[in-house]
């Protein structure tokens, strides 16, 4: 588990499931990632299963994120180029009663953290 200020970021489980479902099925949650199209149950469940069945590597990691109280609020991530050390970061807090109260800034923070400390990635123009 990965601390920040407000959040924690945690390797996904199978029990995200419904959530996880719920949000990428929101087209208001979802309006600025790539995925625009809606998703099925079982693809969602297939998508899952084989993202918690595999370690995380440098190429894909992917972070649940929990407030402090362990409440699983939204997901997050990086796609890394090895050979660049750059990535591109994805985030969505599925929660919409947590929007606008600073936990998806936390989470970015903490994320950008892992990936310039733990990842030794760098900054791009």
């Amino acid at each position: 588990m990965i601390g920040g200020t407000r959040i924690n970021l945690r390797a996904p489980e199978f029990i995200d499931l419904d959530r996880n479902q719920r949000w990428i099925n929101d087209r208001e949650a979802t309006r600025y990632l790539a995925g625009r199209y809606p998703v099925s149950g079982l693809a969602e469940e297939a998508w899952l299963r084989n993202l918690v069945s595999s370690p995380m590597s440098f190429a894909h990691v992917f972070f649940a994120i929990e407030t402090k109280d362990g409440r699983h609020i939204g997901n997050c991530g990086l796609d890394a180029l090895p050979e660049d050390r750059k990535a591109t970061l994805d985030i969505i807090i599925g929660e919409r009663d947590l929007w606008s109260r600073g936990y998806g800034t936390d989470a970015v923070t903490t994320l950008l953290r892992f990936a310039f400390d733990e990842m030794n990635l760098t900054r791009s123009r």
